[in-house]
């Protein structure tokens, strides 16, 4: 007996252009998109292309392709996204080891090694230790020659002001020496005024109010206005003659919006409201305008998304390198001084490049700010160092 073949041509056809789809939309996608240089989803630059000329072979080049596309091909933010919202709403989990649950609805980041910072178990080398005080000193030196104050800000990690919503099985060592603190043990007890550390008066005001958000890595607008206060506070004792108005209203109930960037890692940012407060903006002063020419002709990386914003009821002209915890604040200063200009310089390790000493003099020179503001949060510490490398001594 003949066994009959396959009459039904139409599932073949289908099946065959499902499978060639699958194969080949992800490429024209990667094709035709721009590479983006972070993954919000993994919270973690993703792998350049590259470059023949730099490659010792032809094998050499391939794997970097290959670790390229795999960073790059089309979709992957989406599909990631559904693969994580999938794993959390079937199994009440995370497939990250980015992301830990700790209790009341906390999320926590944990990259970076941010869970052995926190329970006392890592510290910078004592080289890098020396290098972050001598860059310090050498572009606080550098700035004041040319009449311009020099301030580094650092953001506190979530878990340094909300350890206690760990999960227990990560509770022991915290309180103890943080890599900031084995920092500042250096300075034997003298602290330069220009080095303003967050985490006082967070730990200090938390006991009020909320002040990051439970679904985010970053504070809210409370931890951010509580923080630009007290750097306001440093920054007065070098302008004395000048009155800084860093009082903000805020409306009086708090309003649910979708979570944060760690919800969103997990796929479930609608699914997890976070409540945050709102300012009252009714009578802001300040407006964003275009780059200057001159300024626009240095700062070409589009990486360093420069902001410009002026407000004639303000005093001084500020340049202000920063991370992504300073948005947040921009608000504040912008009504606080007379002209501000931001730049993401801690976006990514193309930036931190991008801007040398070279730059950086050319930058100072057009704009002439009377002081410089740079921010970085306390995991990023050892960016710090890759930032700021051309002031160490030859």
């Amino acid at each position: 007996m003949r066994q009959k073949p396959c009459g039904n041509k139409a599932v073949d056809l289908i099946m065959t252009i499902i499978l060639l789809s699958a194969l080949t939309i992800p490429l024209f996608t990667w094709l035709l998109q721009d590479d983006k240089p972070f993954s919000s989803q993994e919270k973690r630059p993703l792998q350049k292309p590259p470059v023949w000329a730099s490659t010792q072979s032809i094998t050499q080049f391939t794997k970097g392709f290959d670790t390229y596309f795999a960073d790059h091909f089309g979709f992957r933010e989406w599909l990631i996204h559904r693969y994580q919202r999938e794993i959390s709403k079937r199994f009440n989990s995370s497939s990250l080891a980015a992301v830990i649950k700790g209790d009341q609805g906390w999320l926590f980041f944990t990259g970076d090694r941010l869970l052995e910072d926190a329970r006392a178990r890592l510290q910078l080398p004592q080289k890098q230790e020396r290098q972050f005080w001598t860059i310090f000193r050498e572009k606080t030196h550098w700035l004041r020659d040319k009449k311009i104050a020099y301030f580094l800000m650092i953001a506190a990690n979530k878990q340094s002001i909300y350890p206690e919503h760990l999960p227990p099985v990560y509770q022991s060592g915290i309180g103890k020496m943080s890599r900031l603190d084995h920092l500042f043990q250096l300075q034997a007890g003298n602290m330069p005024p220009n080095f303003v550390d967050t985490r006082s008066v967070l730990r200090n005001k938390k006991k009020v109010v909320r002040l990051y958000d439970k679904s985010d890595t970053h504070w809210n607008f409370l931890g951010a206005l509580y923080s630009y206060q007290f750097l306001m506070q440093s920054v007065e004792q070098v302008f004395p003659k000048i009155h800084f108005n860093t009082s903000f209203s805020f409306q009086k109930n708090w309003h649910y919006e979708p979570g944060g960037d760690l919800a969103l890692m997990l796929g479930k940012r609608l699914e997890t409201p976070e409540q945050r407060p709102v300012i009252d903006s009714g009578r802001f002063a300040s407006h964003r305008i275009p780059l200057p020419g001159p300024i626009a002709n240095i700062l070409t990386l589009p990486e360093l998304k420069p902001s410009y914003t002026i407000n004639q009821l303000g005093h001084l002209r500020v340049l202000v390198l920063h991370d992504s915890f300073f948005e947040l604040i921009k608000p504040f200063s912008s009504e606080t001084f007379r002209e501000a200009l931001y730049l993401r310089l801690y976006s990514s390790g193309q930036t931190k490049l991008f801007f040398n000493k070279s730059l950086f003099s050319q930058l100072v020179d057009a704009y002439q700010p009377d002081l410089v503001i740079e921010e970085i949060v306390e995991r990023s510490l050892p960016g710090y160092l890759q930032a700021n490398g051309y002031f160490l001594p030859l």
